[in-house]
C-alpha cells in the first residue's frame, strides 16, 4: 500500500483546496464537470448531490468523490445549508477495482482521523497566514491519504487534458465570482495576468474567450433560478451580476432563444 501512496503523490497535483457554504444568493448549483477529480467532504447540513440525471442524499460526514470529465453539481437543503471542503486533484482517477471504470463515489461517515485535518485546514482557509498555501497542500495530501486509507481505492493515473495553470487559475477566479460585476480589468487585477495575455492563454485552453465564459457562467445559473426559484427577474438579473435588467434580457435572449419571462413560462408548461 505505502509504494501505492508513494506513487499518487508523485503523480497528483494539487488544483485547489477551499470550503463552501450555502446561501441563497451567492451558491453556484448548475451542473458542470472539471478536467481533474474532486473530493467533497461534508462538514455540516444537508442537499442533494446530482450526477448522471441521478439525485443523491448527502448530509454532515459525507464524502463525494467524482472522476474527471463526470457532469454534476450539489444542491443544499434551504433548512440545513451545506458546508463543505472540495479539493481539486489533477493526474490521478479514483477506482476501487481496475475493471470498474465508475464516475462517482459516495461514503457515509468518515472517520475519526479526518477530523482534526479537516478543523486544521478550515484554520488555514479562514486565516489565510503566511506559509498557508504551503500547509493547505500537505493537509490536502493527508485528507487524501487518509481517505485512501479508509475506502482502499485503487488510484490510477490519467492522461488529462493539460490546461495551464494561468488558465485555470482564470477559471477559477470566473467560477467563483461570476455574480460580481467582473471586466477584463477586474480579472487582470484579481489575477495579476496582462489582459491580452488572459485572453490569448484561455481561449487556447477552453476554445473561448474569458468574457463569453463568463457570460456563459450567468446565464446557466439564471436558468437554474428561473427553473428552481421564485425569484423576480429584476432579482436573477441582480443576482447574477448583471448592470440591468434590460441587459440582463439582452443577453439571455441572445443565448438561449428568449427572454427570462417567456423560458420560465415555457418550462413550467412543460414540467
Amino acid at each position: 500500500m505505502s509504494d501505492n501512496i508513494e506513487s499518487f503523490l508523485a503523480k497528483s497535483e494539487l488544483i485547489y483546496i477551499r470550503h463552501s457554504r450555502y446561501t441563497e444568493t451567492e451558491w453556484h448549483s448548475s451542473l458542470h464537470s472539471h478536467y481533474f477529480s474532486e473530493v467533497l467532504i461534508v462538514l455540516n447540513g444537508k442537499g442533494e448531490f446530482l450526477v448522471e440525471n441521478e439525485r443523491y442524499p448527502i448530509q454532515r460526514n459525507d464524502i463525494i468523490i467524482v472522476n474527471p470529465y463526470v457532469q454534476h453539481t450539489e444542491t443544499s437543503s434551504g433548512e440545513f445549508p451545506l458546508w463543505y471542503i472540495v479539493i481539486g486533484i489533477n493526474n490521478i482517477k479514483f477506482e476501487k477495482t481496475v475493471q470498474e471504470n465508475r464516475s462517482h463515489f459516495i461514503f457515509h461517515e468518515y472517520s475519526g482521523e479526518l477530523l482534526p485535518l479537516l478543523k486544521m485546514a478550515i484554520k488555514e482557509l479562514n486565516e489565510n497566514k503566511w506559509g498557508s498555501d504551503a500547509a493547505l497542500k500537505r493537509l490536502a495530501e493527508m485528507i487524501l491519504i487518509q481517505i485512501y486509507r479508509d475506502q482502499k481505492f485503487t488510484l490510477i493515473p490519467v492522461e488529462n487534458k493539460s490546461v495551464g495553470k494561468d488558465s485555470a487559475l482564470i477559471k477559477d477566479f470566473i467560477d467563483k465570482h461570476f455574480k460580481e460585476q467582473l471586466s477584463l480589468d477586474d480579472i487582470s487585477d484579481k489575477v495579476h495576468l496582462d489582459k491580452f495575455y488572459i485572453i490569448h492563454t484561455f481561449k487556447q485552453n477552453f476554445d473561448t474567450t474569458p468574457m463569453n465564459y463568463l457570460m456563459k457562467k450567468r446565464i446557466d445559473n439564471a436558468r437554474n433560478l428561473l427553473e428552481n426559484t421564485e425569484y423576480q427577474i429584476s432579482e436573477i438579473s441582480l443576482i447574477n451580476g448583471f448592470t440591468s435588467q434590460s441587459y440582463f434580457n439582452q443577453a439571455f435572449k441572445k443565448e438561449v432563444g428568449m427572454t427570462p419571462m417567456k423560458y420560465r413560462k415555457k418550462y413550467r408548461h412543460s414540467s
